[in-house]
């Protein structure tokens, strides 16, 4: 009996825990999205989000539809650019040819990175596993390259 009491206040704690607002204090009437109220006096702006993430506060937009900023026009991105949006097998090998080109052409390293990315990512085929083995290969072959030399 004290059993089934003590299990159907716990169930009553926790149901009231889970439905209590993190935010007692909050003054923004229920309006999270869009950065709370405009005129309400303490609930000016400074609640929820309150636009902080650069799209206007509004935080129900999935990342694959915001633009980004500028479009990448300028030669440079044409010439050395890496279309992210192909297969990982394809974006190591250009990844490799951009490298190598870009050093030759202008004696330093860069990488551009234009297209749009793929929806998911593993640890393994990550943009930046992927640049990272590429340096190293290159590193090694131009090591064994200038060691070979003298």
């Amino acid at each position: 009996m004290y059993k089934k009491i003590l299990l159907i206040m716990l169930c009553f704690l926790a149901a009231m825990a889970c439905s209590s607002p993190s935010n007692p204090d909050n003054t923004n009437n229920g309006d999270i999205v869009n950065g709370g109220g405009s005129g309400n006096g303490g609930g000016s702006g400074n609640t929820g989000d309150g636009g902080s993430t650069g799209d206007g506060g509004n935080t129900d937009i999935p990342w694959t539809e915001i633009a980004p900023p500028l479009p990448v026009l300028d030669e440079e991105a044409i010439k050395y650019g890496i279309d992210i949006s192909q297969e990982d097998s394809v974006i190591k090998e250009q990844i490799r040819t951009k490298i190598q080109q870009y050093n030759k052409d202008k004696g330093g390293y860069k990488v551009i990175f234009i297209g749009t990315p793929k929806s998911e990512y593993t640890q393994q085929s990550s943009l930046a596993k992927l640049v990272i083995d590429i340096a190293e290969e290159l590193y090694k072959y131009k090591k064994y390259k200038y060691r070979n030399r003298y």
